[in-house]
């Protein structure tokens, strides 16, 4: 296909049906005709993280965001991908620009509770993983904040 829409959901419809190596040319091909689309860059990053390549997940992340600074999905992927890394630094600066864009959910109050436990922060950890149970985190990002809590020194 030639229409951008179209490749989209040809390159979801193959990453949903877990075959991401198959959905990376459809979304970088949307990409290249749309730049605009945030969701085509946000799925590209989706397939290319599937695939083993996380510095082309981070860039369509990182232009998914620029497109659309609210989408918080490809802030906590983002975010996810740095804490993964160890790169704490960037995960930090990732997150206070997701705040700075007013993104509250309960998933980036989780990965600030990951990212303060990797900086032995505990009192933090333990706010920001409140924080994202009291606000519905959804499974299995809740067990795993239950059982870090569990796990953080009182």
């Amino acid at each position: 296909p030639r229409n951008h829409s179209a490749l989209v959901l040809l390159g979801s419809a193959r990453l949903m049906g877990g075959r991401p190596a198959e959905a990376v040319a459809p979304l970088t091909r949307a990409t290249e005709i749309a730049p605009g689309n945030a969701e085509a860059h946000f799925n590209l990053g989706l397939a290319c993280i599937a695939v083993g390549q996380p510095a082309k997940a981070e860039a369509a992340w990182r232009r998914s965001l620029a497109i659309n600074p609210r989408r918080h999905d490809a802030a906590a992927n983002l975010i996810d991908l740095m804490l993964r890394a160890k790169r704490l630094d960037d995960a930090q600066a990732a997150l206070n620009e997701a705040r700075r864009h007013q993104l509250e959910d309960p998933m980036l109050d989780f990965l600030e509770g990951r990212l303060a436990i990797q900086r032995r922060d505990a009192p933090r950890a333990r706010a920001a993983l409140n924080r994202a149970l009291q606000r519905q985190l959804p499974e299995p990002a809740a067990s795993q904040a239950r059982e870090l809590l569990r796990r953080l020194p009182s």
